[in-house]
Parts: C-alpha cells; sequence; structure tokens
C-alpha cells in the first residue's frame, strides 16, 4: 500500500571514482536510487495469527503513521506454539520504509519487516526470557579488518554467516550493499560495491565467534560491515541512520545465499540494518499474508 509524501530535497551527492588502482569488472544487478527510513516499534500477534496489539515507538508523521496503520492491519502470521500448545508472541519490530520520487513528491511504502528478538506473552517473563534468540552468536576474534576499498564511497554491506560448532565461519556470503549519499557513474558504483562486499568477506571469514550453548540457539545471523570516510559526510550518515530520519541510498538487490537452511527465515537487508549489530536472521513470527514483499 502507497501514499504520495512531499519530502525536502536532501544533500548533493558525493561522486564515487576509484582511487589510483586497477578497475574490477562491474557486477551484475542494477542498483536503485531511493530514500530509507527506520521506524522502531512494537507487536504483539494473538493465537489466531492476527496482531493483537502494536505500538510505534519513532516519531513520524500522521501520513506515515496512517500508512503503517494501513499495512499492520493485514498482516496475518503463522500461529506460534509452546510445549504444542498455541500462544501469544511479543516481538520488537523495526519497519523500513522506502520512498521513491514520483510526479507529486514521493511515492512511499513499507520494504521490510524485521523481528528482533522475538519472545512470548508479556504476562509471563520466564517464557518470555527462554522464547527469545538474541545474542547467540558472540564474535571471540575479530581481526584481521576488512580494509577500505580504493574508492571514494561510504556505505553498508550486509553478509549472511552460518558459525560452525567450533567457532569457525562454515558459510559466509554478501547478501546486499548500499552507498550512502553517492553519485557518480553507475559502472563506479557497482564496482565500489563489489569492492566493498569482497574486503568484508575475505576479512570475516577468517573472524572467530562463541555459539550459545542452550537448545535451539542460532547458528547463521546477519552483519553489517560499514565503510565510512570521515568528515561532514560521516556525520550525515550517522545522523540519517537514526529512527525516523531519511536517508539517500542507491541500493543493489538482495541476494539469499543458496546454502541458507530456513526458506521462511526473514530478510535483513542494508536499510534494515543499524551500526555492527549481529542479527538474526530467523523469527519465530513468520508471514503467512499480508507482509511486505520478500519479507
Amino acid at each position: 500500500m502507497r501514499r504520495y509524501l512531499g519530502m525536502a530535497c536532501l544533500a548533493a551527492a558525493c561522486v564515487i571514482a576509484p582511487v589510483g588502482a586497477k578497475e574490477e569488472a562491474a557486477p551484475s544487478g542494477a542498483l536503485e536510487d531511493l530514500i530509507t527510513m527506520r521506524v522502531d516499534g512494537e507487536l504483539v500477534v494473538g493465537t489466531d495469527g492476527k496482531v493483537a496489539s502494536y505500538v510505534v515507538k519513532t516519531k513520524v508523521d500522521d501520513k506515515l503513521k496512517t500508512l503503517i496503520d494501513q499495512n499492520v492491519a493485514q498482516w496475518r502470521f503463522e500461529t506460534v506454539s509452546k510445549d504444542g500448545q498455541a500462544t501469544r508472541a511479543r516481538s520488537d519490530m523495526r519497519i523500513t520504509l522506502v520512498a521513491k520520487q514520483a510526479a507529486n513528491g514521493y511515492d512511499v511504502h513499507i520494504d521490510n519487516v524485521v523481528f528482533m528478538p522475538p519472545g512470548l506473552d508479556a504476562a509471563d517473563a520466564a517464557a518470555a526470557a527462554q522464547g527469545t534468540t538474541r545474542t547467540t552468536i558472540e564474535i571471540t576474534k575479530q581481526r584481521p579488518m576488512p580494509q577500505y576499498p580504493h574508492y571514494s564511497v561510504n556505505g553498508l554491506v550486509t553478509l549472511m554467516v552460518h558459525v560452525a560448532p567450533d567457532g569457525t565461519v562454515a558459510d559466509i556470503d554478501a547478501t546486499q550493499c548500499s552507498l550512502y549519499f553517492a553519485g557518480g557513474s553507475e559502472v563506479n558504483k557497482k564496482r565500489a560495491c563489489k569492492a566493498m562486499e569482497d574486503n568484508a568477506l575475505r576479512a570475516i571469514r577468517q573472524w572467530h565467534f562463541k555459539l550459545s550453548d542452550k537448545p535451539g540457539a542460532e547458528t547463521v545471523g546477519v552483519m553489517p560491515v560499514q565503510y565510512r570516510m570521515p568528515g561532514a559526510r560521516a556525520e550525515q550518515i550517522l545522523a540519517t541512520s537514526k529512527p525516523g530520519k531519511w536517508r539517500l541510498e542507491s541500493r543493489g538487490p538482495y541476494r539469499k545465499p543458496a546454502w541458507a537452511r530456513d526458506a521462511n527465515g526473514q530478510r535483513v537487508g542494508t536499510a534494515d540494518a543499524v551500526g555492527d549489530e549481529l542479527l538474526p536472521s530467523n523469527s519465530i513470527l513468520k508471514f503467512r499474508s499480508g507482509g511486505p514483499e520478500g519479507a
């Protein structure tokens, strides 16, 4: 569901150009220019799979709140069970709004929703603690660090990481790349994304992790890797990463790794990630209908 919304112009874009290094081949997959905003909230899903209640914690204008209300009213989820019985489920949620330029302002829609972390009904604190999957993967060795690419670029890539029982990386793939406030040619922007992804993969493939020993703990997570040049642009990126702020991105397509085990796992892309948090790739809340496409 979409609504038109007028917006003020954002700051001028930064032109991307290689800095004295060999040119890589441009990868396939077009980059899309759009504006994104993160909206934080919380919801409770009833035993019938309908949203029993929800709250938007980020302050947004009335038009955006109406858009969110209309979408949430259509959400239906698979039944959550505990000990074989249907139960209410509560979760923090992160809504990603996307705006694309249209004839009269901007066309705004909900791009994705990430639930983090899920928990059972708030009335049962003990069950809620058992139901969460937060912080089940811990980084124990964070070296080497990804190298900065030879492009004047600010952006973020997301990596899906599967951790082996001994803490080494069993599988890892880049899932998406975004450049912030970026100008320049399409070819150079795609090359910059490829360099960012390759540098992140090369480094993090050598990291070590610790898995939780709790039954059913996650072994797959989504890790964002930021690339920020110092200066005023970095400050702008930091400011626009906060909830309720619009940010201009050139974003590549989302690619789910072939090895990803859960076909119903939640999609976590660049616009859904903040800072260097390690996000769960799975959630007990799974859309049955009405959710954003691909969520």
